[in-house]
């Protein structure tokens, strides 16, 4: 009973050593920094609204600390120090470009740019991390020790993040019991975000502290998962074995319906993840022997074929349609996977059956190009988003695509400052030979200023089929497009047809929106001297017969058209109204 009191005196005392503290304190740090974040973009004083400032802070705020968090020690840490600075500078450098790229003139989906920032910056620190502390306690960059360091501080944050959600459930618990007694007090401090992130930043600190101290428990936790990994590596062996076998008898054509690029993409993924994980730094016993080691072998041989596939796949959509920002993602994704692929494959040819050792070196130095290339894409100098623009720019000068066919709305969604900047100048380049261009552009509903469709925009944008257009119809087409800003920005052409729909001398208009394969109509009329409407249904279009739609507007153009008078009269009966329906 003495000995497991003293243990637990010796822990607590061995978490006041100074590194602890520190450690406790830049986690504390951490959570006031993030509180006064969160508070300027709730109250809206700098640096919300600046989004360049925004994202460089988060993203210091973010990477820098858990740097210092899993990485300081007792003594010893000018070199960690200096690593973290030169990290924190160039994350600093990174996010204020990446945060330039939003822009004022459109609203992008939320996380677009995120989506970007915050996993590529994650890798960027921890492998950051994990070569740091290698070189700090060797002197060098040995794989053994790379290797421990990877799953150390995986699972140490892992952990880490599940303890901080622990505390804070158990917060709720604490305030959810006391309001069912009619104790608020508890729930409005518990909630309240001056609270809220110091407190789970310190949190986040203390479980870092604590499960540092159990690094050799981490170590025959990886152990463990090697033996339940060994047996998934042999069934996915088999699996890669056996599709490639399959592909020669089934065609390459099902694969690419059901998405194959990124099916194989992800296979080749987990192969080598499970080869990494399960033969580790190759000290200690080899995990197979036999057959089961060729056959992991051969598997392995087989990824630049998977690769080339692939590439065939990636090079197929992006001469169809052109790049995409998902499409340089895959692209990135597919240069990764196809370095490792071809190197070990490279290597198990050279030594069959030892082929560890080479591995490990390889290991090294391809950890460092994904560490290269998590920085770069944040970068001006492998944007996805201006290469995006470039591509679908380059199609649609070549006649690739049609400007009525072109995706304004993906522009806005997706792209960013680049995005909205190519949007402004195929405005200038296209308003006279399309000026519906202008009208599906400021249709969209992410635009910041809310601008309104303009009666003169609109009168730009039309085709007149037959007859001609009052002024005051132009302000009743302007008031109905604003109504339905989504619609309009999806409208390839607009047209407005005079007709006497009623028969009675007056001229009503049909309006007509067209869109990718029908056309919606909308009936224009006077009453009390004001403009009213009502739907006239919608015509559908055969894709297969690209000459119907110019067959409509010549029939409607040389009036070779029947209005056809309804065959029920409509029935009122002590102010109720019945109408029969048309068969």
């Amino acid at each position: 009973m003495m000995d497991k009191k003293s243990s637990w005196m010796n822990l607590m005392i061995n978490h006041t050593k100074p590194a602890n503290k520190l450690i406790l304190l830049i986690a504390l740090l951490q959570g006031l920094g993030l509180y006064l974040l969160h508070d300027s973009v709730e109250l809206q004083y700098w640096p919300a609204g600046e989004d360049q400032w925004l994202y460089m802070f988060y993203s210091v705020l973010l990477t820098v600390p858990t740097l210092l968090l899993l990485g300081l020690e007792d003594s010893n840490n000018r070199l960690l120090f200096k690593i973290t600075g030169g990290f924190g500078l160039v994350i600093a450098l990174l996010a204020y470009y990446m945060g330039s790229q939003t822009t004022d003139l459109y609203i992008m989906q939320s996380g677009v740019i995120l989506f970007s920032c915050i996993p590529t910056f994650g890798i960027a620190c921890l492998k950051t991390h994990i070569y740091s502390q290698c070189y700090i306690h060797q002197g060098k960059l040995d794989y053994s020790e790379l290797f421990r360091q990877s799953w150390r501080s995986v699972c140490t944050l892992a952990l880490s993040l599940f303890f901080t959600l622990l505390v804070w459930g158990i917060l709720m618990l604490w305030a959810a019991l006391f309001n069912a007694i009619d104790i608020k007090f508890f729930r409005e401090l518990f909630t309240k975000s001056w609270f809220l992130y110091p407190t789970l930043a310190l949190a986040n600190g203390i479980g870092i502290v604590l499960f540092r101290r159990f690094a050799s428990v981490i170590d025959t936790i990886v152990g463990l998962l090697q033996v339940l990994l060994k047996f998934v590596l042999i069934l996915l062996a088999v699996v890669t074995l056996l599709f490639l076998c399959t592909l020669p008898f089934s065609g390459l054509t099902p694969l690419w319906k059901s998405g194959g690029s990124n099916l194989i993409l992800g296979m080749q993924l987990l192969l080598l993840f499970f080869v990494n994980a399960v033969y580790q730094d190759g000290i200690g016993k080899a995990p197979y022997s036999g057959w089961l080691h060729r056959l992991v072998s051969l598997s392995l041989l087989s990824m630049p074929l998977y690769s080339c596939i692939s590439f065939y796949g990636l090079y197929s959509r992006v001469a169809q349609y052109g790049f995409t920002v998902d499409r340089c993602w895959g692209w990135m994704l597919w240069f990764v996977l196809t370095i490792f692929s071809v190197s070990y494959a490279l290597v198990v040819i050279r030594q069959f059956q030892h082929w560890l050792p080479p591995f490990t070196r390889l290991n090294i130095k391809l950890g460092l190009v994904v560490l290269g290339l998590a920085l770069l894409v944040n970068s001006p100098l492998l944007d996805f988003r201006k290469i995006t623009v470039a591509s679908q720019l380059a199609r649609l000068s070549s006649h690739q695509i049609q400007i009525e066919d072109f995706d304004f709305a993906y522009f806005t969604r997706q792209l960013g400052k680049p995005g909205a900047e190519a949007l402004e100048q195929l405005i200038h380049d296209y308003k006279e030979q399309y000026p519906q261009i202008q009208v599906r552009i400021d249709g969209l509903n992410f635009h910041k200023n809310k601008q309104d469709l303009t009666a003169q925009s609109i009168k730009e944008a039309i085709t007149i089929i037959t007859g001609s257009i009052p002024e005051d119809l132009y302000e009743a087409f302007g008031k109905f497009a604003n109504s339905n800003k989504w619609a309009m920005s999806r409208i390839k052409q607009q047209y407005a047809v005079q007709i006497d729909m009623d028969g009675d001398s007056q001229a009503d208009y049909l309006y007509i929106w067209l869109r990718d394969n029908y056309a919606t109509v909308t009936l224009f009329y006077k009453q009390d001297n004001q403009w009213q409407h009502t739907s006239a249904g919608s015509i559908k279009l055969d894709e297969q017969q690209p000459q119907q739609w110019d067959e409509i507007l010549g029939a409607l153009k040389q009036q070779q058209f029947q209005l056809r008078p309804k065959r029920w009269q409509t029935l009122n009966i002590n102010q109720q109204t019945l109408v029969p329906s048309e068969i």
